[in-house]
C-alpha cells in the first residue's frame, strides 16, 4: 500500500499499487510525484518504487519535462477515493454492535423458550432436542416485532447510505473498490449482506463459510469474502 503526497500538501491513501499506475495513467501523477510506501517514513518519488519502473525497461511512464507545470493529485473537493481504510478495531467494534442488536431482539423469544422447557421440566417431562425445538418454535413471535424493525432499518441504511448500524456510528462506510462511490442497494444490500448471510445459513458449509470470511479481513488490503464477491471494501470517513 502506497500514500501519495499531492501537490497540494496533502496526503492521500492508502492505495494500492493499481491505484497508482491508474493515477499515472490519467496523468494525476507521475514518475516525481512523492510517495511512501507502507509504513516508511521517509518521501520517494516514484519513479525509485521498481514497481512503477521495471528493471531492464523503459520506463513504463515517462515523466513530464522539466517545464512541464506539477500535476496535482487532488480535484477541486475531496473524493471517496481518497479515504483511508477503516481500521480493524472500528470494523470489530462495528460488527459487535450489529450482533448485539440481534441478539437482543432475540433475547424475548430465548426468554420465553427458557420459561417454557423450565415448566415442562417442572413436570417431569424428560429434556430432549425435541422439546428446545418445540419451545423455540412456540416463543418465536416474541422476537419477531423487533426482528422485523431491525431488519427495516438495516434495510434502509444500507441502501441509502452503504452503512450498517454499527458502521454509522463508528463512521464507516461501504464503497466499491472501482470508484470509491458508496455500495449502494446491489453491492452494500444484495450482494454483500443478504447473499451472504442466506450462505451462512447452509448447515457446518455455512459455519465454515463465516470462519474463513472472518480471516480474510487480515488480508493486506482488509477486504473480506462477502468484499471480494460484492467488489467493495470498508473506509473511514473523515
Amino acid at each position: 500500500m502506497f500514500k501519495i503526497l499531492g501537490t497540494d500538501g496533502k496526503e492521500y491513501g492508502p492505495v494500492t499499487q493499481g491505484n497508482v499506475i491508474e493515477w499515472i495513467r490519467d496523468g494525476r501523477a507521475n514518475l516525481s510525484t512523492k510517495a511512501r510506501k507502507g509504513d516508511d517514513t521517509e518521501w520517494k518519488t516514484l519513479a525509485d518504487f521498481p514497481e512503477f519502473v521495471p528493471t531492464g525497461t523503459a520506463p513504463a511512464f515517462a515523466p513530464p519535462s522539466l517545464t512541464a507545470p506539477p500535476i496535482s493529485l487532488a480535484p477541486a473537493e475531496p473524493t471517496p477515493t481518497a479515504l483511508p481504510l477503516a481500521g480493524l478495531r472500528a470494523r470489530f467494534a462495528a460488527a459487535m454492535i450489529d450482533g448485539v442488536l440481534q441478539w437482543l431482539c432475540w433475547m424475548p423469544a430465548s426468554i420465553a423458550a427458557a420459561r417454557i422447557i423450565s415448566e415442562r421440566m417442572a413436570n417431569h417431562d424428560t429434556p430432549s432436542l425435541e422439546m428446545f425445538f418445540q419451545a423455540s418454535a412456540e416463543s418465536f413471535s416474541k422476537s419477531l416485532p423487533f426482528l422485523a424493525v431491525l431488519v427495516v432499518v438495516q434495510t434502509i441504511l444500507l441502501c441509502r447510505r452503504s452503512q450498517s448500524v454499527g458502521k454509522l456510528l463508528f463512521g464507516l462506510r461501504i464503497v466499491t473498490v472501482r470508484d470509491g462511490e458508496p455500495a449502494g442497494p446491489l453491492r452494500a444490500y444484495l450482494l454483500r449482506g443478504l447473499s451472504i448471510w442466506v450462505l451462512e445459513q447452509v448447515p457446518i458449509l455455512g459455519k465454515l463459510f463465516w470462519l474463513v470470511d472472518s480471516f480474510c479481513i487480515f488480508r493486506e488490503d482488509q477486504r473480506c469474502l462477502h468484499d471480494l464477491l460484492a467488489g467493495t471494501k470498508v473506509v473511514k470517513l473523515k
